[in-house]
């Protein structure tokens, strides 16, 4: 297939309406006599010519499911079914490159400097090289199939259907611990400040130290498995199987309040971006939410498995083996 950029007719119409509408303002402004310099026309309109919750393009050339996104720098990496890992440029959405896998299941990518890495179903962690597109090497230790990969510092956790998550130092490739404490799949991970969230099947959210690595508490509440979590400011979020995404202070550890997901499908990836959240699932339904009110916004038609956003972005991948690109 192709690897192609396709602008949406959407975006296309609600740009074309709208630079219409300034270009009459700015010509009525002027027969009244009345200028307005560049810097001021940039800022009062710019989000008016660049509107929210509106599908800017969609990205193909995936042949099955994109199952995983992460973005680092200026460049999207998109894992797919296909066996394939494909590098996009975030500002062109041109492909850069397309990494041919091994014929195994991969089930999470993670990049950090010059290094990808992405878990396969039976316990090991694959290494790449970001520039080169080269293998460097594995990290043996889980037991079972790897679902979850978070980076921080030179510091790799890896969560695993095997109920442990693993500590690597990305210097020297070498195993530094392993955190236990979950009693069934570790499903999520996500670092903020010097803590680490796990997401797991015993519907339970493990808070852990990453100076020491050791155990600070347990988040209970979710009435089945905590599936994804998101960090903003001073709260988690978490999203879990019972159709709840509960909202957390990160300082105290104390429930703040409870989103209900009102879609079909169960909630499979959150993701934070200024201050709005968007909550995904693999029906074709992303239901965004105010971080500060709580209040859902809107509703958008996207068929979601991962969800990862930058700057006015929201890359979302789909089971129809596109990546489709949101303005925010």
């Amino acid at each position: 297939m192709v690897e192609q950029v396709e602008i949406s007719k959407q975006f296309k119409k609600v740009i074309e309406i709208r630079y219409a509408f300034v270009i009459c303002f700015v010509r009525v402004c002027r027969e009244k006599g009345i200028e307005f310099g560049a810097e001021f026309m940039k800022e009062q309109f710019r989000d008016l010519i660049t509107p929210s919750g509106v599908l800017f393009a969609t990205l193909r050339g995936h042949t099955s499911h994109v199952i995983c996104l992460a973005i680092n720098g200026n460049r999207l990496y998109s894992l797919g079914s296909d066996k394939t890992i494909r590098v996009w440029d975030v500002n062109t959405h041109q492909l850069i490159a397309t990494m041919n896998l091994e014929d195994r299941h991969i089930f999470c990518i993670a990049v950090a400097r010059n290094k990808l890495y992405y878990g396969t179903h039976d316990g090991p962690i694959q290494m790449w090289d970001t520039n080169t597109y080269q293998y460097i090497g594995t990290l043996e230790g889980h037991a079972r199939l790897v679902n979850c990969l978070t980076i921080v510092g030179r510091k790799l956790y890896s969560g695993s259907y095997d109920s442990s998550i693993r500590v690597w130092d990305t210097d020297t490739h070498q195993h530094v611990a392993t955190l236990q404490g979950h009693f069934n799949r570790v499903m999520c991970l996500i670092v903020t400040g010097n803590k680490l969230y796990s997401g797991s099947w015993d519907k339970t959210i493990g808070v852990w130290d990453t100076n020491s690595d050791q155990h600070i508490t347990t988040l209970r509440g979710h009435t089945e498995s905590v599936m994804c979590l998101a960090v903003v400011k001073h709260k988690l979020y978490s999203g879990s199987s019972d159709k709840t995404v509960r909202v957390w202070d990160i300082n105290t550890h104390q429930h703040i309040t409870t989103l209900h997901w009102s879609s079909n499908g169960a909630m499979n990836c959150l993701t934070v971006v200024k201050n709005k959240l968007y909550s995904g699932s693999g029906q074709y339904t992303t239901q965004v939410w105010d971080t500060d009110s709580h209040q859902q916004l809107i509703k958008l038609r996207a068929q979601t498995l991962p969800l990862v956003g930058i700057e006015n972005k929201l890359y979302s991948g789909s089971m129809d083996n596109t990546i489709r690109i949101f303005i925010k």
